[in-house]
């Protein structure tokens, strides 16, 4: 009897520890963050505008984006192509899973997409799934929830990233119990963010079976 009162209070101690813990994550995880790449002494930093070309692809509405994300189902459909936000979208009450798979160019130019709620369960999950190696997202600002039912791999710009995401702006809640990220749920040894800066509420939920003390 002594023995199971002494592991009560273990996991009472426990557990209160635990409470804490989230909530110094929630508190720390509501301060902006900026997230900067190593530095490069091989490169020369520039301040140049990026030269759009004359086929880019413009998007202007919550119809453009989900179109852009249907056509996205390919791995090879946005490879090499440009594509440019060209105003800011609200998704409030629009169903959208995130954009499968992305290996082009994404310019956001400074737009914002907004009352983003992404709740679909998916091995990964993110405003794009996959950035692939190569692939560009830049000036991209969002804000909402992306809050899967069961524990995947999410990030709020991207799930899992391959490529560059550079001087994104995101102000969001996003919830997993694997791998979760402000900017990526999952970046490769190829991924590269830089200068992108978050505001984001970090849930990281445990689930009783996996839990290590």
């Amino acid at each position: 009897k002594r023995k199971e009162q002494k592991m009560m209070k273990q996991y009472k101690w426990l557990k209160q520890l635990y409470v804490w813990a989230i909530v110094f994550c929630i508190a720390v995880s509501f301060m902006p963050i900026p997230v900067f790449a190593e530095p490069d002494d091989t490169q020369t930093e520039t301040t140049e505008e990026p030269v759009i070309p004359e086929d880019a692809v413009y998007i202007s509405t919550a119809e453009d984006l989900l179109k852009f994300a249907e056509d996205c189902i390919e791995d090879t459909w946005s490879q090499g192509k440009t594509f440019v936000l060209s105003a800011d979208i609200d998704l409030t009450g629009v169903e959208f899973y995130g954009v499968p798979t992305f290996g082009g160019t994404f310019y956001g130019q400074g737009h914002t997409v907004s009352g983003i709620d992404m709740q679909k369960d998916n091995s990964v999950v993110g405003f794009f799934r996959y950035v692939q190696k190569n692939a560009i997202v830049d000036g991209l600002n969002l804000e909402g929830t992306i809050s899967p039912k069961s524990n995947p791999t999410v990030g709020a710009v991207v799930g899992c990233n391959y490529g560059t995401i550079q001087n994104c702006n995101v102000k969001a809640t996003v919830s997993g119990s694997e791998q979760i990220g402000g900017i990526a749920g999952w970046n490769k040894t190829t991924g590269v963010i830089d200068n992108c800066l978050l505001s984001v509420l970090l849930l990281l939920i445990l689930l009783c079976n996996n839990m290590h003390y």
